[in-house]
C-alpha cells in the first residue's frame, strides 16, 4: 500500500483510497435509497438537527429549568400527558426504535446469512503462512495441513481462504461489525 499525502507530521489517506471509500459510501447511501451522497447526508443532518434542537435545551437541569419556565402553564389534561410520558418514556422509546427497526427491514439489504466466513484478519494471517510455508516445501498440501493445524481450522477451510487470496480487500460482515465495535488494529 502506499504512503498517503502528510499534513502536520501525520500520514493521511492517499487520494486512491479516499476516492474509493467516497465512491463506496454513496454506493451505499443509493443502496439505502437516497439519490446520492449529498441528498443523503442533507437528510442524515436534518435528522441530527432535529435531535440536537430537542436535546440541546435540555442537556442539564437548569437549562430543562430555563425551557419549562419558558412554557405556558399546562392544563389538567396536558400535566397528566407529560407525566404519562415520563412515566412510559423507556417504552415510547422502545417503540420509536422497534418501528425504525421495522421501516429499516423494508428499506435496507439484509444482513447476510448463511455459515459464518472466517474474519478478514484470520484469512489475511492463513493466506501469508501458506504462502511463506510454500516458499520453503514445495508441496501446497503440506503447508494447508501445517495452516489448518496451526489455526485450528478444516484443511477445507484453509483452501477456501487460499483460493479467494485475491479477494482479500473484501472485509465480511463479522470483521465489519468488530472493527466498528473495537476500532481499527494494526
Amino acid at each position: 500500500m502506499r504512503n498517503g499525502s502528510r499534513i502536520e507530521g501525520k500520514t493521511c489517506v492517499n487520494a486512491e483510497l479516499r476516492e474509493k471509500l467516497i465512491l463506496k459510501t454513496e454506493q451505499v447511501f443509493m443502496l439505502a435509497g437516497a439519490e446520492s451522497y449529498d441528498q443523503a447526508m442533507q437528510q442524515f443532518g436534518k435528522m441530527l438537527e432535529f435531535l440536537n434542537s430537542h436535546y440541546d435545551p435540555m442537556r442539564t437541569k437548569e437549562q430543562l429549568r430555563t425551557l419549562l419556565d419558558q412554557m405556558p402553564e399546562p392544563s389538567f389534561m396536558q400535566r397528566r400527558l407529560l407525566f404519562g410520558v415520563l412515566k412510559y418514556l423507556p417504552q415510547i422509546m422502545r417503540f420509536g426504535l422497534k418501528r425504525l427497526a421495522e421501516t429499516a427491514e423494508f428499506t435496507l439489504p439484509e444482513i447476510p446469512t448463511g455459515r459464518p466466513g472466517l474474519e478478514l484478519q484470520i484469512r489475511t494471517e492463513i493466506v501469508e503462512f501458506v504462502g511463506n510455508q510454500h516458499k520453503r516445501v514445495p508441496s501446497l498440501d503440506r503447508c494447508m495441513k501445517s495452516a489448518a493445524q496451526k489455526f485450528g481450522v478444516s484443511k477445507g477451510t484453509v483452501q477456501r481462504a487460499w483460493d479467494d487470496r485475491a479477494s482479500l480487500d473484501d472485509a465480511d460482515f463479522r470483521s465489519a461489525l468488530k472493527f466498528l465495535r473495537d476500532g481499527p488494529r494494526d
